[in-house]
């Protein structure tokens, strides 16, 4: 019975995965995140790139005692998040950038917002998005990991999510004291495998900087194919002695 199943899944192109309870098995995000961030009652997390806050309310659903910092450069997303969170005081939404320092960049605002970003994009041809119209770009302030979690006086992050669109390093890089002293439990960062901005970081930099500092690879997810190839996908990674 077990075989004329496997065998109709597989004529359907599907697939039956077994996931042991309370164990990590890398199919499902979420599902691993929560039994990952289940280890503490008050999990505190940071959405960088929060967008119109799609994974801070994923987050937030995750339990009642979550915290999530965002940080959101782009004015119009902002509000959209000011106004999607207005009633939940376990959201603080933080109006800037994340970087390697404080500055004012230039930010380019595209016509799909989820693909705005303080690099412009990148004209290669391998780039699915090098016609995507800009609709402006203007001056916004940065500030880095490290800076803040001083000023609030978070002492740890238990998960830190990065998606910005090329400068993920450089947010990472701006974390590098709180990464250091180990106050940063779980990294979520997207990895992009093909030019999708200019001087974006190539995956093993980010790969070989968060290794540097303690951090292993639990498993990738999201993952975008082009042709025959990996695109992009989201990693995950843990603190190594957790």
């Amino acid at each position: 019975m077990k075989r004329v199943l496997k065998n109709l899944l597989t004529r359907l192109g599907l697939r039956l995965l077994r996931e042991p309870a309370g164990i990590v098995m890398g199919h499902d995000l979420w599902r691993d995140l929560a039994l990952l961030l289940a280890t503490n009652p008050a999990p505190v997390c940071v959405d960088v790139g929060a967008n119109r806050g799609e994974i801070s309310a994923a987050l937030l659903r995750l339990g009642p005692d979550v915290r999530v910092h965002a940080f959101e450069p782009s004015s119009q997303c902002q509000a959209a998040l000011s106004t999607r969170f207005a009633h939940d005081p376990r959201f603080t939404l933080v109006g800037c950038g994340l970087g390697d320092e404080e500055v004012t960049r230039e930010f380019h605002h595209y016509a799909n917002d989820h693909l705005s970003s303080f690099l412009p994009l990148s004209g290669a041809a391998a780039n699915p998005f090098k016609g995507e119209l800009e609709l402006v770009h203007d001056l916004v302030p940065l500030t880095t990991l490290n800076r803040y979690a001083t000023q609030l006086g978070l002492k740890r992050i238990d998960l830190l999510k990065i998606d910005t669109q090329g400068y993920d390093l450089r947010v990472l890089h701006g974390a590098a004291d709180l990464l250091q002293a180990g106050a940063i439990a779980h990294v979520l960062i997207e990895l992009n495998f093909i030019p999708l901005y200019e001087n974006q970081p190539a995956p093993a930099e980010i790969i070989s900087f968060l290794a540097g500092h303690g951090l292993q690879l639990v498993d990738f997810y999201e993952k975008c194919r082009r042709g025959q190839r990996l695109a992009w996908c989201t990693a995950l990674f843990r603190k190594a002695d957790l």
